[in-house]
Order: structure tokens, then sequence, then C-alpha cells
């Protein structure tokens, strides 16, 4: 087998993933070394050394909305029609 020569960050990230032995995003690869980049995964990839798979994940948004809350105010508060 012939010696593949690669850079110490694409050495890092075949190190992750021989390691976790599943798929991983890039986004969890950089939740275990955030020194990963895209570039690492396409030269492993180009090289044969890694598959790429399309996978599908769930995502769940946060939103800010407006809330209203009654006040002491509102609540004693004694009220009429506007005329």
């Amino acid at each position: 087998m012939d010696t593949i020569k690669l850079t110490q960050g694409t050495i890092n990230a075949l190190n992750v993933l021989k390691e976790e032995k599943e798929l991983l995003t890039l986004h969890d690869l950089k939740d275990i070394d955030e020194s990963i980049a895209t570039a690492h995964l396409t030269a492993l990839a180009r090289a044969g050394l890694v598959e790429v798979a399309e996978v599908e994940i769930p995502v769940t948004t946060v939103k800010t909305y407006k809330a209203w809350k009654i006040t002491e105010l509102g609540e004693s508060a004694i009220v009429e029609v506007k005329k």
C-alpha cells in the first residue's frame, strides 16, 4: 500500500472519524475538534479515505414571540368603552 500524504488538519479529521466509526456531520466533528474544516473532509473523500452520505436531521428552531401578562394595575383597573 502506498503512503498517502495529508496535512495535519486532514489527519486530525481522519483520526476523529476512525475513533467515532459512525456518520458525523461537520457540526458533530467540530464539537469534537473545532479545527476540522470542510477542506479536510473533501481531501479525505478525494483520497478515497471517507465517503459522503446525505442525511436528514430534524432541526428544532427557537423563535422569540411577544407575550402579554396582566399586571396588578390591569387586574384592578375599572375600564369602559372609549367613545
